[in-house]
């Protein structure tokens, strides 16, 4: 046996190590008693996961976890647990039948992995590309993006008036979605982090696209199989418009922190971490006070009767609450850890945080490489 062959055996024994670790987090979650099976790693490439009865094995193969994000191998993992549960507490019965809906609901299988029959690469090829959105959402992009394109305006009137037309538009659209009969499926996204900690400045990020966007935000971890490690993530929760437009906000916010931080450093001359958590932390604060005060402002408000519009986003948010514990049961709130900051540094972030336009981002070229939502990820924030 090689050097390489070595490599592997042992990478895949940690492999193996860690399904086990997932598959009891699933039955802790959701409070499933079930017996722990034997775990194989395999070779095929023409079945991605299996489910063996009469040696109670569930096999993963090798090419789901090299090739494809982690957050995969989980929901393929939940699968064959729920054809498990089937098995071993109602007695078998049709393979995707009845009593795999029922098990699949019980232990949070996404949706779009209980379809395949045999989980295979093509299943998979087709989730990790999606879809392009429907053709009115495409008019409703265009839209906004031409009425976001004149906020940054030089003429102060017609910058507000555009500013207002694209926040009604944006509303009418969502309220719309709320009336209508089909509504949009929700969706998740991941945003990997890479760190094993969440910066105070992520965690204020993060309450800024839940308070402003329409969207749940759960810090959550995430698998790597390349490295036997796992990072920090965050995953957006939502309508797929919404989910789509608060990660945009999420890299646009980003990317200009890091400017904003160049250019503030280079007048300090060498700023320390300390220094740098604190201008972050100021931008993002004032960020949300801009996005507060046109909210108290009426932005984007529309003439739907007030208790007619609470009604609807009221029922919209307990069902967005309901797809959420469908897939973290047991989540809960955790406080913040205090954050020592730097007074001055801190303001000079807030009032440059007032001066951001999220608009002109939205207007200018897009170049963020957009995640689907099973790229990773699957343990809540507890």
């Amino acid at each position: 046996m090689t050097g390489k062959d070595n490599a592997d055996s042992r990478l895949e024994a940690r492999w193996v190590v860690q399904l086990m670790v997932e598959f009891h987090t699933i039955c802790h979650d959701f409070r499933i008693d079930l017996k722990a099976p034997v775990f194989e790693i395999t070779a095929t490439t023409t079945r991605l996961g299996s489910w063996s009865p009469a040696t109670r094995t569930i096999g993963i193969s090798r090419e789901l976890i090299s090739n494809y994000p982690w957050n995969f191998t989980v929901q393929v993992l939940r699968h064959e647990m729920a054809h498990q549960l089937v098995t071993e507490r109602w007695g078998g019965g049709k393979s995707h039948g009845e009593n795999f809906g029922r098990a699949c609901e019980l232990i949070g299988v996404a949706p779009e992995f209980r379809g395949c029959t045999v989980v295979t690469g093509a299943c998979l090829d087709n989730l990790a590309t999606g879809s392009s959105p429907p053709p009115q959402g495409q008019r409703l992009v265009a839209k906004v993006e031409k009425l976001l394109a004149l906020g940054s305006s030089s003429n102060l009137h017609e910058a507000q008036q555009a500013l207002k037309k694209a926040g009604e538009l944006i509303e009418k659209h969502q309220l719309g979605a709320l009336l209508a009969a089909n509504r949009q499926p929700y969706c998740s996204r991941i945003i990997a982090l890479r760190s094993k900690r969440i910066a105070t400045y992520r965690r204020h990020l993060g309450a800024l696209l839940q308070e402003f966007f329409s969207v749940q935000v759960v810090f959550s971890w995430l698998y790597d199989p390349r490295d036997d490690q796992s990072y920090r993530t965050l995953e957006l929760f939502g309508s797929p418009d919404n989910v789509e437009v608060g990660e945009y906000c999420f890299h646009f916010l980003e990317n200009h922190l890091l400017l904003l931080w160049r250019q503030q450093n280079k007048m300090m001359g060498n700023g320390g971490r300390t220094l740098k958590n604190s201008f972050y932390l100021g931008v993002v604060r004032g960020f949300y006070q801009k996005l507060e005060q046109q909210k108290k402002s009426g932005l984007g408000q529309t003439h739907l009767p007030g208790d007619d519009r609470s009604q609807l986003v009221l029922a919209e948010e307990k069902r967005l609450a309901a797809f959420v514990a469908g897939r973290y049961p047991r989540l809960k709130k955790t406080a913040g850890r205090k954050t020592i900051v730097a007074a001055s540094v801190y303001s000079t972030g807030i009032r440059r945080g007032h001066g951001l336009d999220f608009a002109a981002g939205i207007a200018g070229e897009r170049t963020v490489q957009q995640l689907n939502w099973n790229r990773g990820g699957h343990d809540g924030k507890r």
